[in-house]
């Protein structure tokens, strides 16, 4: 399957192309220019397309050039731009220059007919890109992977949000055939309640990433176990205290950015903390959800702690009436706080627990797929 790299800092042409579906490609779109090169190395994808306002323009051209494997597409919205400014490189025959390329149903036109040339052997490629036959009837058969990190947070002990974060990867990894990795960053001594709950060795773990950080992107797959009964990958905590400390703020922004180049979801079971680790890793969610008891203390503190977060995530609070408390008003919780109730959990008492299994395998994990549809929807859309 050939893959496209999709540059633009514009997100409104992600939000229209996003529900596309690729039959011969698979897309990805970046819009921080950054990691535009990393991403060339790391995807290897077999085209490019770029607008002409690109930093750097010219630095990219010379790289992309050495590698005579990609085709690099360069769209401009102005009429008056020359791309005889930049050398000969625009016409080797694998780069194509295309003008008048103002909205994002022109990216879907351009997409399409990648996509339709590629599964017929691309011998017509660069001459339809180029010509009027770019028509919204040509066939739209993309597969757009809708990334998210997601945050499976609380401001107080014993709520489960480590079992809703093991539910909603089990319940996401049904979805088609998508990659989820998820993240157990409550360190403590010894394995960790999940670990424990899913009978899992004791390596691998994150001390793989943290005592090889030098290998970088080898030791982030060294740390990955695969919980192939539940299809799902996994990364544990540190089995101490002492290596849970080596663990800081840039580790994880690296170990979260080589996760996205991996996977279409990741979720990170966060603790209860006010620690840099907690507070980065909600940052670089996308998704933040608060599990919380039905109380008015436990809107107090979400509210207290809100003055810390980025205000353009999408955030939602799921109410676990883990004591069978009577049904607490969620009105109160969005007039108070601003932050939706995306659901509930009602209360389950010894005779209704169930546990979820793989097979014949029985974990020691609550089953909430019951419910997980609904709050799965709520969450991602």
């Amino acid at each position: 399957m050939k893959t496209i790299l999709l540059f633009n800092r514009d997100k409104k042409i992600f939000f229209d192309i996003r529900n596309l579906r690729l039959k011969h490609c698979k897309l990805i779109f970046l819009s921080n220019v950054k990691f535009l090169k990393h991403y060339v190395e790391e995807f290897f994808p077999s085209f490019v397309i770029i607008p002409t306002d690109l930093e750097n323009l010219q630095d990219f051209l010379k790289f992309i050039s050495n590698r005579s494997d990609i085709r690099l597409i360069i769209t401009a919205c102005d009429r008056s731009f020359s791309k005889g400014n930049y050398g000969d490189i625009f016409f080797k025959y694998k780069n194509l220059f295309l003008k008048n390329v103002l909205e994002p149903k022109d990216y879907r036109k351009i997409l399409s007919v990648i996509d339709n040339n590629v599964g017929a052997g691309e011998k017509n490629l660069m001459m339809d890109l180029n010509s009027s036959t770019l028509t919204d009837s040509v066939k739209q058969s993309f597969k757009i992977i809708n990334q998210q990190v997601i945050s499976v947070f609380s401001l107080q002990g014993g709520v489960g949000k480590t079992t809703l974060a093991f539910n909603l990867a089990f319940y996401l990894k049904n979805i088609g055939k998508l990659k989820i990795l998820l993240i157990d960053l409550n360190f403590s001594e010894g394995q960790s309640d999940l670990s424990l709950a899913l009978g899992l060795p004791e390596t691998p773990n994150l001390s793989c990433y943290i005592e090889r950080i030098a290998d970088d992107y080898d030791a982030f797959l060294d740390s990955i176990l695969s919980l192939k009964k539940f299809n799902i990958d996994f990364i544990q905590p540190p089995l101490s205290i002492f290596q849970s400390d080596k663990f800081g703020v840039d580790m994880l922004d690296n170990l979260i950015y080589h996760a996205r180049n991996e996977y279409n979801f990741i979720i990170a079971d966060i603790p209860y903390r006010y620690d840099n680790i907690s507070l980065e890793m909600l940052n670089l969610s996308t998704v933040l959800i608060f599990l919380m008891f039905p109380s008015p203390g436990a809107v107090g503190r979400i509210k207290n702690f809100k003055r810390l977060l980025q205000g353009n995530q999408k955030k939602g609070i799921i109410i676990n009436n883990v004591f069978g408390f009577s049904d607490f008003c969620s009105e109160v919780i969005i007039d108070d706080l601003g932050i939706p109730v995306l659901g509930s959990i009602p209360f389950l008492g010894n005779e209704k627990k169930d546990f979820l299994r793989a097979g014949k395998f029985k974990t020691g994990i609550l089953n909430l797929q019951k419910g997980m549809a609904g709050l799965a929807g709520r969450i991602l859309q």
